[in-house]
């Protein structure tokens, strides 16, 4: 399910792009942006928790931007990011800052650790043990703690729309009041079955289309 349209998802990689050290080029292209640097992205990286990120300006800026767009265009989500402080949209600032090369291939965090990405007979980047750890997180701050890690096993390549938007899935889905429509719709479905998925089987996937 996409929780986030177009625009957002347009502007979160403009906002992830302004932080990324620059040489001239690819700097930000939206006037609200440019103030960012890498030193703001630095301090995003230092952040341990959902309350440190709080307090950081880049993090505000993403959340406040997302959160007004949500209101606007789902109101369902509106509710739901006021009962829980928009812990959801900081816990994507936190960890977007560990992106180091936006793929821009719609494919998700488990399919870089999992099988499908990973040469004949090597071992997986993530254990079995750790992607289990991190689907069973207890919390946002234990889960921010391990999609962290899993992004730095991935080696800082993510697909910036695609994450942002599965970890804002993760989090309305724990929500004690929501549940995903089909068991097969969950983030936690979808990235298991991505995770587990053989080359093999990716590459007929992508045949059948």
């Amino acid at each position: 399910m996409s929780y986030l349209d177009d625009s957002q998802r347009f502007w979160l990689r403009e906002w992830w792009r302004a932080l990324q050290p620059q040489d001239g080029e690819g700097a930000a292209v939206l006037p609200a942006l440019r103030h960012l640097t890498r030193a703001d992205r630095a301090k995003l990286k230092r952040c341990t928790s959902i309350d440190e990120l709080q307090i950081e300006s880049a993090a505000n800026l993403l959340v406040e931007h997302i959160s007004r767009d949500a209101w606007t265009k789902q109101p369902y989500l509106k509710s739901w990011l006021e009962k829980t402080d928009c812990a959801a949209l900081f816990l994507i600032a936190g960890v977007l800052a560990h992106v180091k090369n936006d793929a821009a291939n719609s494919k998700s965090l488990a399919w870089r650790v999992g099988k499908a990405n990973t040469p004949k007979d090597a071992p997986m980047p993530m254990s079995e043990l750790r992607f289990k750890r991190m689907l069973r997180a207890r919390d946002v701050e234990d889960f921010y703690r391990q999609v962290r890690r899993g992004v730095q096993l991935a080696k800082g390549d993510a697909d910036v729309a695609v994450l942002a938007n599965d970890l804002l899935a993760w989090c309305y889905e724990q929500s004690l009041d929501v549940r995903a429509s089909k068991p097969s719709n969950s983030l936690k479905f979808r990235w298991a079955r991505d995770y587990y998925l053989t080359a093999k089987e990716d590459r007929d996937s992508k045949e059948n289309r």
